[in-house]
């Protein structure tokens, strides 16, 4: 499963970033692709969610193109946070950090209670362009601005083909914020999405309605609690909103009761 789950967020990275094979299709919020990948990279085919999110809130609903809107919440809805799990390009690139040889940080209380912290950043990306539209001021998309490390990534490709220097210099003056985060993922699974993402908050919280998922089956289920204790996430419970659906769980449930697949008619999911 785990290799199945690479070859899925190899090839989302690739086609995410497969604008030099055909040219940019889109603008870059036209349309979303799932998954935090910064839209104002070259390679970039399309943009991304949380561009988009904090567009819908600093433009003004009335000016949010209604397809761009649908095919957000329709990705959130059908797969939650599956998406981070299975096509997120900097999910991806935070594993690899993960595989370096340095010491690892163990999760416990203080992760769990760190975990919340991307939520209030989702309030923040949302409530304060939201303000700023209101009151006639210029609403920048601050995630991006000044706090997405996905944007030093773009900076480098930028420099390294010669396309917007000016972006290129932005992404170079967030090169420390960058290499905290990268060292904080090479010593901590998967530390930004867990604790900073706000598009990982936003799929948890609709994540909690999503088609697609991984699911436990309950008549079989002992409470043995296997599958949280192997979970390097901040999970509760499989398939709460910490949960990105990376089926590590799977392989140490004793009575094969956790698999992928659709909810259940007539249960509600806890």
């Amino acid at each position: 499963m785990d290799l199945r789950r690479k070859f899925s967020q190899i090839c989302a990275a690739f086609l995410y970033n497969s604008a030099p094979l055909g040219g940019r299709a889109y603008l870059p919020q036209d349309v979303c692709v799932p998954g935090l990948n910064c839209s104002y990279c070259p390679a970039a085919a399309a943009g991304c969610p949380l561009g988009a999110w904090q567009e819908l809130w600093s433009a003004g609903l009335g000016r949010l193109p209604f397809y761009l809107a649908a095919s957000f919440i329709l990705a959130a809805l059908l797969l939650g946070r599956l998406i981070c799990g299975w096509l997120c390009p900097f999910g991806l690139l935070q594993e690899l950090l993960y595989k370096l040889p340095l010491p690892k940080l163990a999760k416990g209380a203080w992760s769990r209670r760190l975990s919340y912290l991307k939520y209030f950043l989702l309030a923040v990306i949302t409530l304060v362009p939201f303000y700023l539209y209101h009151s006639g001021e210029t609403a920048l998309p601050i995630f991006c601005e000044y706090l997405c490390p996905n944007g030093f990534v773009s900076g480098l490709v930028m420099l390294f083909t010669g396309e917007g220097f000016a972006y290129a210099f932005l992404g170079w003056s967030k090169g420390l914020l960058a290499a905290g985060v990268f060292i904080f993922a090479a010593c901590c699974y998967r530390a930004f999405c867990r604790f900073f993402c706000p598009l990982g908050a936003l799929y948890g919280l609709i994540g909690k309605f999503a088609l697609l998922g991984i699911r436990v089956d309950r008549k079989r289920c002992v409470q043995c609690g296997a599958c949280t204790r192997r979970c390097l996430l901040d999970c509760k419970e499989v398939g709460d909103r910490e949960c990105i659906a990376c089926g590590a769980c799977r392989k140490v449930c004793p009575v094969k009761a956790i698999s992928y697949g659709l909810p259940e008619l007539g249960k509600s999911k806890k």
